[in-house]
């Protein structure tokens, strides 16, 4: 009864395998290394490559959930020894790896869990560097809002001044104008009396 309410909690995966995660399970797992044989028994046993990776990812554990360089979001999937990379948006696996280094298979889980406490470590870092981070952005937009308010109230002010410089300027004009007018009466007196015009 427990082993069916395991099963039952368990989410079986159903990720189809690219030509690239069949070849390198060809290659990693059964050993064969040069291209036609890749190609042909990632082709002739793809049912079971897909078997035995969807496997993997839904008996293993989900260890990272992410960007992972031109991915935007990718999962990668321990069990044992082997990691596996999936693409979710396309529902495909992009590759696995099987961890070996050829002292035995506990050193390999070792290595594999020991690497996995280490990318922990580097998440919840990168997760706190994001909060600081995001925090500070904050604490800075508010600083540029306010600086946008007060170019606003300069702006506002500067037309201001800008209008009132116009209008010192017209008064300074009609001042001028009265200056000319009373200059034309002093010529045109001087010219009547002389009967000359004025150069």
């Amino acid at each position: 009864m427990e082993e069916e309410l395991e099963e039952a909690e368990i989410q079986q995966t159903h990720y189809i395998p690219s030509q690239h995660a069949a070849e390198r399970f060809v290659e990693r797992a059964w050993g064969y290394k040069n291209q036609t044989d890749k190609t042909k028994y990632a082709n002739l046993r793809s049912t079971e490559i897909r078997e035995f990776l969807n496997k993997l990812c839904t008996y293993g554990e989900c260890i990272y959930k992410g960007r992972i360089k031109q991915y935007s979001e990718q999962l990668v999937y321990k069990k044992d020894q082997w990691v596996v990379l999936v693409d979710p948006k396309n529902n495909k696996i992009i590759t696995c790896y099987p961890i070996e280094f050829g002292v035995g298979e506990d050193y390999d889980i070792e290595y594999v869990n020991r690497m996995t406490k280490l990318l922990n470590e580097a998440v919840e870092n990168k997760q706190k560097i994001e909060e600081e981070s995001d925090t500070y952005k904050l604490e800075l937009l508010e600083k540029i809002d306010d600086i946008n308010s007060k170019i606003t109230e300069y702006k506002t002010l500067i037309n201001q001044l800008q209008e009132e410089k116009q209008g010192y300027e017209q008064v300074i004009k009609g001042h001028e104008s009265g200056v000319k007018e009373a200059q034309l009466k002093i010529e045109s007196i001087i010219e009547s009396m002389t009967r000359k015009k004025i150069m």
